[in-house]
């Protein structure tokens, strides 16, 4: 072995025991831990929740519902609720901080559990408006709740002792079937409501899909006239066919009994899943519509829609069959290959549409328009002739179609220019001139061939005559 070769090898056998050395000194005996302390910290906060609502009420308390949110988003399980009321509604941190908190709020379940919880100690015949909050561990605090609003009933019907029973109204109850759910309001026996009522359906994850709001002192009748005993909403099973285009976004609801009719108003709230919804129709094309039993046909009632609760709400009078309705847009009518063919005083316009519809040609020079007559016949090639037109002029036009949905088309402005006229009176003049030469011509022959004394044709008369 030469010398190079020996340094290299001790080299690498000092290198191997210097790195041995460094590893032991590094790692922690056995037995031993790292010293120290780590902290993961959580910055994500429950969800909101958005589908809290008010399903029961006695006279004294009133029962709340929601899905409960997670820990972290919509999943996990959170540590705690914060639940406060206000005699009016609760959608900032200002009226959040000025609202009531209610005592014994529940433990947080599991993430997508239905909730429920009893506020209790409440005053008879009051509007309570609600909130809540949710914290996970840390604690994250989750944004404000919707705040829906709740009614307590009266503690109590008015009336009658023995004999000479004293004066006041009697109440009598109304009784609210939502399907499911029962619930009570005060009415008298003139038929008006005693106290404010919101009641409704409530589905778990998406809160009270259909809701009636009805204000104190509203008249409540029958179709007879009489005061109202109880109201049913329950889902239509078969609702009657909706129209061509229009069609039906959610379950349809039957508000019994048929017939009801109410003074003033009262308030409609249907919820609706924007993913139930069709590329054809549009949130903001949403109504809510009712059966007209006596016409036999479906109306579409003003409405606002709110986009964000996904929500739209009307005014109704009267109890019948209620959907939400979605208008079907038809595709637009498409006008394509326009072309023009132009002499100096008529001109035949070309076109085509992609779906069979009519035909008309809106023409002008400066600002005063003209159009054709509309061809009603539809079809997707479109040929008008427009005449008495000005030569050596350049005219504007557009082209018009409309399809059988009603859709009409109108194309962009275009232009074209008649051509010079032709130099009419020499034309005349020229064939006065043959024409004149022809006459001429036949009148000399005529005559010397002709009849005159001495013409070939008197010399034949004459001697047959001889």
């Amino acid at each position: 072995m030469n010398r190079a070769k020996t340094i290299a090898i001790i080299f690498a056998l000092c290198l191997t025991a210097f790195l041995l050395a460094l590893g032991t000194s590094v790692a922690p005996a056995e037995g031993q831990g790292v010293e120290g302390s780590f902290t993961v910290e959580d910055h994500d906060a429950p969800a909101a929740v958005a589908d809290l609502s008010v399903p029961g009420r006695t006279s004294n308390s009133l029962t709340l519902a929601w899905t409960a949110p997670g820990d972290n988003g919509d999943w996990g399980t959170a540590s705690q609720y914060d639940i406060r009321h206000s005699d009016s509604p609760i959608t900032t941190e200002a009226e959040w901080d000025a609202a009531t908190q209610v005592d014994s709020e529940p433990t947080p379940q599991p993430a997508g559990s239905p909730e429920t919880f009893v506020v209790t100690g409440l005053i008879s015949r009051t509007n309570y408006h609600f909130a809540l909050k949710t914290a996970d561990g840390a604690p994250n605090w989750s944004g404000l709740s919707n705040s829906p609003l709740g009614t307590t009933q009266s503690s109590g019907g008015g009336g009658g002792g023995g004999g000479g029973g004293g004066g006041g109204s009697t109440s009598y109850e109304l009784e609210l079937t939502m399907i499911d759910k029962v619930a009570s309001a005060s009415i008298t026996k003139e038929g008006v409501l005693e106290e404010t009522i919101e009641v409704g359906i409530f589905r778990p994850f998406r809160g009270m899909v259909v809701t009636l709001r009805i204000l104190e002192g509203t008249t409540m009748l029958d179709s007879e006239g009489r005061r109202l005993k109880k109201i049913k909403v329950d889902a239509a099973l078969e609702p009657p066919a909706l129209p061509e285009k229009w069609c039906a976004v959610e379950t349809a609801y039957d508000l019994w009994p048929d017939g009801a009719n109410f003074d003033p108003s009262i308030e409609l709230i249907m919820m609706y899943d924007p993913l139930l919804l069709s590329e054809e129709v549009s949130e903001w094309d949403l109504s809510i519509g009712y059966y007209d039993s006596d016409s036999a046909e479906w109306v579409l009632s003003s409405s606002i829609v709110d986009t964000e609760a996904h929500t739209v709400t009307t005014s109704i009078s009267h109890f019948t069959i209620f959907a939400i309705i979605g208008t079907v847009a038809t595709p637009p009518l498409v006008i394509s290959d326009i072309s023009v063919y132009a002499t100096h005083d008529d001109a035949i316009i070309e076109w085509t549409t992609d779906k069979p519809s009519t035909s008309q040609v809106e023409y002008w020079v400066t600002t005063s328009s003209q159009s054709s007559s509309e061809d009603t016949a539809l079809r997707t090639r479109h040929i008008v002739a427009v005449a008495y037109l000005n030569s050596e002029t350049t005219y504007h036009y557009k082209v018009i179609s409309s399809d059988a949905s009603g859709n009409l088309a109108i194309s962009d402005e275009h232009t074209f220019t008649t051509l010079t006229a032709p130099d009419a009176t020499n034309w005349w003049l020229l064939i006065g001139s043959i024409m004149g030469a022809v006459m001429v011509t036949i009148v000399v022959l005529a005559w010397y061939f002709g009849w005159h004394r001495g013409g070939p044709l008197w010399h034949w008369w004459w001697r047959r005559k001889v």
